[in-house]
């Protein structure tokens, strides 16, 4: 149908264009053809470093009298670019295939190019992406360090990619994007696989995420997520990044820094808490190797010592407010006065006891005191109230949390550790139950407050204490008010009154037998 072959497309195209439009046409750059059977004519559109397209008209002999393109060399008059040559090739090889010869079954001008599936399809070589994790200090005054990506890419050598943003664009656009004289990246005929494709979808989601905001401030200039041609990441993306690369060391530049092979490791940070005395002063010293630097706001990631560790739940929830509290004093000593200390032994020592190794010198650890926790409670009548004491026994100690600690209640004088997280739970039982306190102990009014407490929290107090009652309260009688609705309305259908009721505590089940008896 067309006088076309390869010796005559050649025949009007420079040498290197003609093999470039071989490449285009074997990595599939061309996107679209239509063809208008009735004036013989084809429109076309190649991707090239941007998306042209080409117009071409065969008379009825099937010869070639029209050719032009959108792109600059389409129309010099040197003869065809590499981009007609593509859609030269495709037309000659489906009208080698009688692709043509059927088309008066098809509608004119009906696009041709999805009928073409899997015709040019070839197999595509693999490239290396290496990425570099970065922190680096915030322009922004008093703002967290940002986390960077950079990347690396290429096949026999490794080339920075300059701009993410714009890789990402081209990837997007199956642009070619150059990086060196060894390497020209092509979307058509390259690809990524395992930990690279991994990494790779997920800075596609981030771009995506980029664009998506870009278009919703209309086009505002915004570098945020992609400052100085790399990535940044939120906390989400650093935990998707650092799990995909889990088992597979990489590099990083940690506050300017250069580290390499870098290593993730599933244990807890080394860190060694040291209590020792300075003159009347309890002094808490925390090592550790190197710079501590949380990678996550939760605290599940951390860098120190070149390596980066993701620590288990424990030591997260207990490190964490160490490190807030060094970054807030700018130290790594931890100084605690005369009248801090009960506190800072019950409170604060607890937690470096879970966040890491902890080791006391000999002079305070004879000076503190560790026993078991027996909580008791007492409960009482006062008229128609509650009255209640709590007691916090460690030994010979007890302790009234409702009253100042007293050290004349301490015979031993030393430094009491107490179980603060069993202390807190009663408490905020009983506070659940909005009693108010008064010289030591707590009062409860209302019957409803009662029976709620009694019914409801006394189990509960049960779980972290012994409760104890007095006679005169196991004699206290509660009628706990029983809330009671009620419905009436004409039904026309039946030309019936109806009534419908609900009580608390009543079951659906018994109300039968209730009206039944009230019938009686």
């Amino acid at each position: 149908m067309f006088d076309l072959s390869k010796e005559s497309i050649l025949a009007k195209t420079p040498i290197d264009e003609y093999n470039e439009g071989q490449e285009y046409f074997k990595y599939g750059r061309i996107k679209s053809v239509q063809f208008n059977q009735e004036k013989r004519a084809f429109t076309s559109t190649v991707l090239g470093e941007k998306l042209y397209t080409q117009h071409l008209k065969f008379d009825l002999s099937g010869r070639l009298t029209h050719i032009e393109c959108t792109c600059p060399v389409g129309n010099d008059g040197w003869g065809c670019c590499k981009h007609m040559v593509a859609v030269l090739l495709l037309i000659a090889e489906k009208d080698e295939q009688g692709f043509f010869r059927d088309l008066r079954f098809r509608r004119a001008a009906k696009d041709i190019f999805s009928l073409f599936g899997g015709a040019q399809a070839t197999l595509k070589s693999a490239v290396s992406i290496e990425p570099i994790f970065e922190i680096t200090k915030s322009k922004v005054s008093g703002a967290s360090p940002m986390r960077l990506l950079r990347l690396r890419m290429g096949q026999d050598q490794l080339y920075f990619v300059k701009d993410i943003k714009r890789l990402f664009y081209y990837m997007e656009n199956n642009l070619e994007l150059k990086f060196g004289k060894k390497f020209t990246y092509v979307p058509s005929r390259h690809e990524f696989k395992g930990k690279d494709l991994e990494l790779i979808e997920l800075i596609k989601e981030i771009y995506q995420t980029d664009k998506l905001v870009t278009e919703y401030a209309q086009g505002m200039k915004s570098t945020g997520i992609f400052p100085d041609g790399r990535v940044c990441l939120t906390d989400s993306y650093l935990k998707r990044f650092l799990q995909i690369y889990e088992d597979t060391p990489f590099n990083a530049l940690i506050l300017g820094s250069r580290s390499e092979l870098v290593k993730i490791k599933r244990e807890d940070v080394p860190v060694t808490f040291l209590l020792s005395n300075e003159g009347t002063d309890l002094v808490l010293n925390i090592d550790f190797e190197g710079s501590l630097l949380p990678l996550t706001e939760d605290g599940e990631y951390f860098y120190t010592g070149g390596e980066v560790y993701r620590i288990s739940e424990q030591q997260s929830e207990y490190l964490k407010p160490f490190y807030m509290a060094m970054m807030y004093q700018k130290t790594r000593k931890l100084r605690f006065i005369e009248e801090d200390k009960q506190r800072f032994v019950s409170e604060i020592l607890p937690f470096a006891e879970k966040a890491g190794k902890l080791v006391i010198t000999e002079e305070v650890n004879s000076t503190i005191e560790k026993l078991p926790l027996e909580a008791e409670v007492y409960l009482d009548r006062d008229g128609s109230d509650i009255v209640a004491e709590v007691r916090y026994i460690y030994g010979e100690h007890t302790i009234n949390p409702f009253l100042p600690y007293n050290k004349a209640s301490n015979p031993s004088g030393k430094l009491l550790i107490r179980e603060v997280k069993t202390e807190d739970a009663i408490l905020e039982i009983f506070a659940m139950a909005n009693f108010k306190v008064n010289e030591g102990k707590i009062h409860l009014s209302g019957d409803e407050n009662i029976y709620d407490f009694a019914f409801r929290l006394v189990p509960l107090l049960q779980e972290h204490s012994s409760v104890f009652y007095s006679e005169s309260l196991k004699n206290l009688k509660l009628n706990p008010s029983i809330s009671f609705s009620a419905q009436f309305r004409f039904n026309s259908d039946s030309n019936m009154l109806e009534f419908s009721f609900n009580a608390d505590g009543i079951d659906r089940s018994e109300l039968a037998d209730i009206l039944l008896s009230i019938r009686r």
